[in-house]
């Protein structure tokens, strides 16, 4: 049995599940259009993963068939995967050039061009 006492109180979700509901509602039933672009612009991924997947090249090919002149820039704060594929072209390639931009993040030529522009022109330019 339940006794309540005073007003009735009402209940709200949290901030956080009303804003995924109303993602949900809206995203819930993309239409044939954004379906058909959502797998036109998945296609090149396709690929990529498949490289990333089904590579059989070794590092020490790779340091062998690349050029020697060759510049890395990535962030640490990046996602672990290229991060750690970073790590192992720098331990493998100590020819290279690396750099690292803290706070470029993931895609640092598209949301940084200020900043790692200027470090590729400096580079070819060296």
């Amino acid at each position: 049995m339940f006794l309540q006492i005073g007003p009735p109180v009402r209940h709200r979700a949290p901030p956080c599940t009303r804003v995924k509901a109303k993602l949900n509602a809206a995203t819930a039933t993309p239409t044939p259009e954004r379906r058909a672009a959502f797998a036109e612009a998945l296609k090149p991924n396709f690929s990529e993963w498949d490289a990333v997947m089904n590579e059989t090249t070794s590092l020490e090919q790779w340091a062998r068939l690349l050029p020697r002149d060759t510049l890395l820039v990535c962030d640490r704060g990046t996602v672990l995967p290229i991060r750690e594929i970073a790590e192992l072209l720098h331990r493998s390639c100590p020819g290279w050039t690396y750099m690292e931009v803290p706070g470029a993040g993931h895609m640092a030529p598209l949301t940084h061009p200020e900043v790692i522009n200027p470090l590729v022109v400096s580079f070819l330019a060296g």
